[in-house]
């Protein structure tokens, strides 16, 4: 019988590091809303939101390489980076937006200049 294949899977530790990781992935939707007007529209955020979870993904893999003495390999970045970006936005329409949190770190740094009025 032939052996199944190596499945890729998410690199979680269960030390210090996996747990910030862990952090800043939910936190992510949240980082863009504080940085964005909620006039800004929403390709710029999800261009932003794009950028921090390759950003994140990378540094992730990168710092993985350095800790095991490996070569950094681009494919576990790109699905790291990719795994990150559904479950921010999972979490963004799923948790962030319903309980109000997305719209209020919105308000909180960067402000319009005039009331926006959504409807």
């Amino acid at each position: 019988m032939d052996e199944l294949p190596v499945l890729p899977t998410y690199a979680f530790t269960s030390d210090w590091r996996g747990l910030l990781s862990v952090l800043l992935l939910i936190g992510l939707p949240l980082l863009v809303g504080l940085f964005t007007r909620p006039s800004t529209s929403a390709r710029i955020k999800a261009l932003a939101l794009i950028v921090l979870a390759v950003f994140k993904g990378f540094i992730e893999a990168w710092l993985l390489a350095i800790d095991t003495g490996l070569d950094f390999a681009v494919w576990p970045a790109v699905m790291n980076s990719l795994i990150t970006l559904i479950v921010a936005i999972a979490l963004h329409f799923g948790v962030w937006r319903p309980t109000g949190a997305a719209a209020a770190t919105q308000n909180t740094l960067v402000k319009d200049s005039a009331p926006v009025i959504r409807e």
